[in-house]
This record gives C-alpha cells, structure tokens and sequence, in this order.
C-alpha cells in the first residue's frame, strides 16, 4: 500500500512539473549576446563630424561675389545706355522712351538737355546741334565694368586697374567741390566720372566725359 502511495505521489510531481514549464530565470542572468534579440537602435553618426564636413561644404562654395543687377536693367557703355546711342538725333532719341522733355542746357548755350526716362536709371541726355552728345548717369545703371554711383575712389581704380588709365583731377575742388576722373579705356572708348572729396565716392558717371556748369 506504500510502495502504490510512493508511486502515485511521484506520478503526480512529474505532471506538476511538466505544467508549470522549467525553473524561472534568475534575476543576476547576463544579457543575451544573441543580435536577433537586441533592442539597441543604429549608432548615430557623431555631431561633430556633421558639422566639419558641412562647414567645410560650406566654405568650398564662397567665392568673390557678383555684381549686383542694374536696378534699371541698363549698363552704361563708352557709346550708349540702353536704347539711347551717342550721335543719334533728339527725334530719334525721344522716340525710344528713354528721355524726357527737352529744356536749356548748360554748355554751349545752344544746348539742350533732357531727363532719362523709362527706366530706374538717373541722370540726363544732352544734345548739342539737335544731337546727342553726352549722357550723365546718377544712379541705377553701371558701367560695363561695374563702376556704379556710390562706389569708392578706391573700388573705381581696382575695377580698371590693367584695363585702362585713370586719371583724378583735384584741381576743381576749390570751385566746384568735387574731384573729376578721366578713364580711358586701353581697348578705346572714356567715361568721365565726379567724386565726392568728403566720402572719395562716385556721384556721377558720364560719357564721353564729364562737364561742369558754375
């Protein structure tokens, strides 16, 4: 009867343990090294290296910087601006637009003068004999070579340094208030140009050459 009751109670502690599964992990288990089982998410690249490299990027691309766009669209040239051309008549040159009314020049007296027109640019076109003679620009329109109103004596002679002779009169200071500037282009063709002694900046362009009226 013993020997059934010994056999009947391990029976039994065999079904138990097969229910209840195997014994629970200990808590002091190392992690598993299986990679299938890892939660860790990719390494990020490091910060540092980002920023060199976008930095250096950056750096790679800055160069001298372009000039910036007429506000008028027009460049002044040693023969013309725009639609207006040196020796073209006063009806020829009212009838592009670019001009305004004409009125009394400075010099000669028998000159005639008109306000440019039709563009952001300012200055005036002067006629002489009912033909266009000089065109004066105070602002909105460079020369080719990217001389604008405002710009220094210095930045004036670097943009024509190799390129043409510059020659700055101070004699007409006393006078006049301003400084003159005579460039003649080694490939042909002059602009005349006033600058301000104060700022030694340019406040007028002109072709063929510049005048003064007292």
């Amino acid at each position: 009867m013993r020997s059934s009751f010994r056999l009947a109670l391990a029976a039994a502690t065999l079904v138990l343990s097969a229910c209840g599964g195997g014994p629970a992990p200990s808590e002091d288990a190392a992690p598993s090294d299986d990679p299938t089982t890892s939660t860790a998410g990719p390494v990020a690249p490091s910060t540092s290296t980002a920023s060199t490299t976008t930095a250096g990027a950056t750096s790679s691309t800055v160069g001298p910087a372009e000039p910036a766009e007429p506000a008028s669209g027009l460049v002044l040239t040693p023969t013309g601006l725009g639609p207006l051309e040196l020796g073209m008549t006063e009806a020829a040159a009212s009838a592009t637009g670019a001009i305004g009314p004409l009125g009394p020049g400075c010099e000669p007296s028998e000159s005639r003068s008109a306000p440019l027109a039709g563009s952001a640019a300012t200055g005036s076109a002067d006629f002489v004999d009912g033909v266009l003679g000089s065109i004066f620009v105070t602002g909105g329109a460079p020369t080719e070579e990217g001389v604008a109103v405002g710009d220094s004596l210095a930045a004036l002679e670097a943009a024509y340094a190799g390129r043409a002779q510059v020659l700055v009169d101070r004699s007409v200071e006393r006078i006049f208030g301003v400084w003159t500037v005579t460039v003649s282009r080694n490939d042909g063709g002059s602009y005349g140009m006033l600058v301000d002694p104060a700022t030694q900046t340019v406040t007028r362009l002109a072709i063929p050459l510049t005048s003064l009226c007292d």
